[in-house]
C-alpha cells in the first residue's frame, strides 16, 4: 500500500515538474516571438533544453534521483539568461517599450528562479521553503497576455487603416475609371456624329448634288424641255426627302420605312394612273437598321417605282414584303407590276438601272432579281438575309 502511494506521488510530481518546466521553456520561446527575433542557435537551444528537461524529469522521478530535476532547472535557468540578454540588447538598441516591459518582467522571473534554485532547491545560504517563481511566473504570464492584447489591438488598427486606405484608393480608381469611360463615351459619340455628318455630306454630294448638276446642264440647253426639267426636279426632291427620311428614328422597323416611302411616292404614282396595293406582312425588328441601310432600301425601291412609271405602262403595282423564318431568317421585298413585262433577259435589259440596284442590294448583303411576272408584267425582288432577327 505504501509503495503504491509513493508511486502515485512520484507520478504526480513528475507531471507537475513537466508542466513547470514546459512553462518555463515556452515562456523563453514566447519572448523571442514577441520581439520578432528569430535567432537560430538560441531557438535550437530552447528546443533541446525542453526535450532534455522532459528526459531528465522522467529519469529523476522514475529512478528517485532529484539531482536530475535540479540539472533540468539549471538548464532552463541558463536558457532564460540567454533570452534575457537578447531582451536587454533589444531594449538598449531599439528602445522598444515592449522590450523594456519584457526586461522588467523577465528580470523579476529570473531573480525568482535563481532564488528558488539556489536556496529552495540546493539549500544554499541557510536554505528556504518559500518559492517565488510561481508568483513571478503568474505576473509574467499576465504581462504576456497584456502584450498579446496590445499587439492584437495594434494589428487590428493597422488592418482597419489599411482597409480605409484601400477603400479610398478603390474609390479613387473608380472615379478615374468613370472619368475615362465618360471621356471614351464622348469621343465615341463625337466620332459617330462626325461619321454621320460625313455620310450625309456624301449623300448630298452624290445624290442631290448630281441631280442639281444634271438639272443645271438641262437648263443651259436650247431649247429647254419642261417635262425633262420637271422629272429632274422630282428626282432631286425625292433624293432630298429620302435623305431626310433615313435620319428619322425608325427603331429597326422596316415596315415604317416602307410606309414612309409609299407616302412620299403616292402622289407621283397617282398622277401616273398607277394603283398601289400594299401587301406587307408583320415584319420583326431588323438588327442594325441604320440610316445607311435605310437609304439603300429606299433608293432600290425608288428606282423600281421609277422604272414602273417610265417603262412598264402598268396600271397597278403591288408592294410585297414577307418574313421567312427558315431555313434562314430572310425578308423578301418585291415590286410586282401588271405592265408590258420584259422582252429580254434581265441581265441585258437596257435603261432600268439594274446594275446600280444590284450593287446597292449587295451592299446590304441581299440579292436582287428582275424576272417576268406570273400573269405578265415584271417582278423586282430582293431577298435579304437578316442574321440575328427574331
Amino acid at each position: 500500500m505504501a509503495a503504491t502511494h509513493a508511486a502515485a506521488l512520484a507520478l504526480v510530481g513528475a507531471v507537475l515538474a513537466l508542466a513547470y518546466g514546459l512553462q518555463l521553456g515556452l515562456m523563453a520561446r514566447f519572448v523571442l516571438l514577441a520581439l520578432e527575433r528569430n535567432i537560430p542557435w538560441l531557438v535550437r537551444s530552447i528546443h533541446l533544453v525542453i526535450a532534455g528537461m522532459v528526459v531528465l524529469v522522467l529519469l529523476s522521478f522514475s529512478m528517485g534521483l532529484p539531482q536530475l530535476w535540479t540539472l533540468a532547472l539549471v538548464l532552463l535557468e541558463a536558457v532564460g539568461l540567454a533570452c534575457f540578454g537578447v531582451v536587454l540588447q533589444e531594449a538598449l538598441q531599439r528602445q522598444r517599450r515592449a522590450a523594456w516591459w519584457l526586461l522588467a518582467a523577465g528580470g523579476v522571473t529570473l531573480l525568482a528562479g535563481t532564488h528558488d534554485l539556489l536556496r529552495v532547491r540546493m539549500g544554499l545560504w541557510g536554505g528556504s521553503t518559500f518559492a517565488f517563481t510561481p508568483h513571478a511566473m503568474f505576473v509574467f504570464v499576465l504581462f504576456l497576455a497584456a502584450l498579446v492584447v496590445s499587439r492584437f489591438s495594434r494589428t487590428t488598427e493597422a488592418y482597419r487603416a489599411l482597409n480605409d486606405q484601400l477603400t479610398e484608393r478603390v474609390a479613387d480608381k473608380e472615379q478615374q475609371l468613370r472619368a475615362a469611360f465618360e471621356a471614351l463615351r464622348q469621343e465615341q459619340q463625337e466620332r459617330a456624329v462626325l461619321g454621320e455628318r460625313q455620310r450625309i455630306m456624301r449623300e448630298i454630294h452624290d445624290g442631290i448634288g448630281s441631280q442639281l448638276v444634271g438639272l443645271l446642264s438641262l437648263v443651259r440647253q436650247e431649247p429647254v424641255q419642261p417635262l425633262v426639267l420637271e422629272e429632274q426636279v422630282r428626282q432631286a426632291l425625292d433624293e432630298m426627302r429620302m435623305a431626310v427620311d433615313s435620319l428619322q428614328p425608325m427603331q429597326s422597323d422596316l415596315t415604317a420605312v416602307l410606309a414612309t416611302l409609299r407616302y412620299r411616292l403616292q402622289p407621283r404614282l397617282k398622277a401616273a394612273g398607277i394603283e398601289v396595293q400594299w401587301d406587307v406582312d408583320t415584319l420583326p425588328p431588323i438588327p442594325g437598321l441604320e440610316p445607311p441601310q435605310i437609304l439603300q432600301v429606299q433608293r432600290i425601291l425608288l428606282e423600281g417605282f421609277t422604272n414602273v412609271i417610265k417603262h412598264a405602262k402598268a396600271s397597278r403595282v403591288v408592294v410585297q414584303a414577307r418574313w421567312q423564318a427558315s431555313p434562314q431568317p430572310t425578308i423578301w421585298l418585291a415590286l410586282i407590276d401588271n405592265g408590258v413585262g420584259l422582252h429580254m433577259p434581265a441581265s441585258t435589259h437596257p435603261g432600268l438601272g439594274l446594275p446600280s440596284m444590284q450593287a446597292r442590294a449587295q451592299a446590304l448583303g441581299a440579292t436582287l432579281t428582275l424576272t417576268p411576272g406570273d400573269e405578265g408584267g415584271a417582278v423586282l425582288g430582293m431577298r435579304w438575309p437578316i442574321p440575328g432577327a427574331a
